[in-house]
């Protein structure tokens, strides 16, 4: 739905102004946000002069756990409506009046967190983010609390997606990530008295500390595994070596990284 001047005034009369509708029927002649893109001009936005101009697109993300939100591809067609009649579109929300998740800009960026978390994981278990009780929902915390879930999920999200080296460096966490021991289970013959001693696969499960580390020194301590390579953080890994030959046909302005 499409509305605008909610109410004019002519003569000292109140005249409701025209609202136009759409059902959300679709077929494979005219998607959704190509159905929103034909309700804009028929309701004459194509009229508007946004040569040059600011257009603000308003989300209303809501409180957390609220679904009803303009999603992103309702957005984009309208951002690409503006733009395609020389505006310059931005996403935002205003906040409310009454006391909520959205009473100011702060508690209104951690609700729009809190709604973006939950999604996905409400659907790792095949739900929407309001069925609280079919999935682990995240709820709102101090800052700290927070940021250390936000990290924790993308850990598990963004497995083997080559996106933690980065996320280490950015947090700080490099060095003590790469300051870990090797472990493994022992010899063919631990095994077996770890799989008779009733340990198989693992003895226990390890302690997993803030940043997502496991600590398998304790079963090492114990004489459940056993260490197969000390590891020493090198000081050069956050820098990659500039190739050589980049270094030397630069005449001196490129310096190699420390360390390489």
């Amino acid at each position: 739905m499409i509305h605008y001047d909610h109410l004019r005034f002519k003569e000292d009369l109140q005249v409701a102004s025209k609202v136009y509708w759409a059902d959300l029927r679709a077929d494979y002649r005219e998607n959704l946000p190509q159905k929103l893109t034909r309700l804009m001009k028929t309701a004459g936005m194509g009229q508007i002069d946004f040569e040059d101009k600011f257009a603000a697109i308003k989300l209303h993300f809501g409180e957390p756990g609220n679904l009803a939100f303009l999603r992103p591809n309702w957005a984009k067609a309208v951002a690409d409506f503006v733009k395609e009649r020389g505006g310059k579109p931005f996403l935002t929300d205003c906040n409310t009046l009454y006391v909520g998740g959205r009473k100011n800009a702060l508690d209104h960026m951690d609700a729009a967190m809190l709604n973006a978390i939950n999604d996905v994981r409400a659907r790792a278990y095949k739900t929407t983010r309001d069925n609280t009780n079919l999935y682990p929902a995240l709820t709102m915390a101090d800052q700290n609390t927070m940021r250390l879930a936000i990290r924790r999920e993308r850990r598990v999200e963004f497995a083997w997606e080559g996106r933690r080296f980065f996320d280490l460096l950015r947090w700080g966490w490099y060095e003590k990530a790469y300051s870990h021991d090797y472990y493994a289970c022992p010899t063919k013959a631990g095994m077996a008295k770890l799989e008779k001693d009733g340990d198989y696969y693992w003895p226990w499960t390890p302690e997993v500390d803030e940043c997502g580390f496991a600590d398998f020194k304790p079963m090492f301590d114990a004489g459940k595994i056993i260490r197969i390579l000390p590891r020493k953080y090198d000081k050069r890994l956050p820098l990659f070596p500039i190739p050589a030959t980049e270094v030397n046909i630069s005449n001196g302005i490129i310096e190699q990284n420390p360390g390489w």
